[in-house]
């Protein structure tokens, strides 16, 4: 039976634009059941030059819960919208190819270094899409998720004639929620629900084309 994504890979014209890394195959990135309930995949973003191709792995970790004592690497998280495209933008995965959407491509340039390598999740890479009950029950754990990062990015595109303004914008936000912040610790009960909310991202920064200029800690 032909894997999910066999039916959307792309042609090798398109795929042309994507040269092949060394040690990869034109086969489609098949998944591995996860091993445990409180477990995610993370993916790690191998080093490259913005524009080259975009090279993965992907491993499992255990999220932390009462009495594990385990300690989980130090991985970050990235929020984006997944827009109207498809997943038709191929990238290398363990060596077999992984579809994933434009948007998410263009986010995951920007974030690439070539210093070192970036433990990061995505829900769109790191979740099974065609599996509807690993699906259904890693949504479930977000909250968990974002909470355990040590930095949520938020991609918000490339620039565009409005950039500016957007980031104005944004600096507008972050002095607002540097009050907030300081509203609810200066509270003495966790009676107002964004309290757990606000206080659980534990860095924030929000990224527009190559601008990142709007950080929180």
């Amino acid at each position: 039976m032909d894997h999910p994504q066999s039916k959307n890979i792309a042609s090798s014209a398109s795929l042309a634009t994507c040269s092949k890394p060394k040690q990869v195959h034109d086969q489609p990135y098949t998944y591995q059941p996860i091993s445990s309930d409180h477990a995610i995949r993370v993916a790690t973003i191998q080093l490259g030059e913005y524009g080259s191709p975009l090279t993965i792995t992907l491993r499992e970790v255990e999220l932390p819960r009462k009495g594990n004592g385990w300690a989980v690497p130090e991985y970050q998280t990235l929020s984006y919208e997944w827009g109207q495209d498809g997943r038709d933008r191929p990238i290398y995965c363990d060596g077999r190819i992984l579809l994933i959407t434009r948007n998410l491509e263009a986010a995951l340039q920007r974030l690439r270094s070539t210093d070192e390598p970036l433990l990061i999740w995505m829900d769109s890479i790191c979740i099974d899409q065609d599996n509807v009950a690993e699906r259904s029950h890693q949504v479930s754990m977000m909250a968990l998720i974002y909470k355990s990062s040590q930095r949520v990015n938020m991609w918000l595109g490339e620039e565009n004639e409005t950039t500016q303004e957007g980031i104005s914008m944004l600096e507008s936000l972050d002095k607002l929620y540097d009050q907030l912040k300081k509203r609810l610790k200066s509270r003495r009960s966790s009676e107002y629900w964004l309290e757990d909310d606000i206080m659980s991202i534990n860095y924030l920064r929000s990224i527009l084309g190559d601008e990142a200029g709007i950080e929180n800690e």
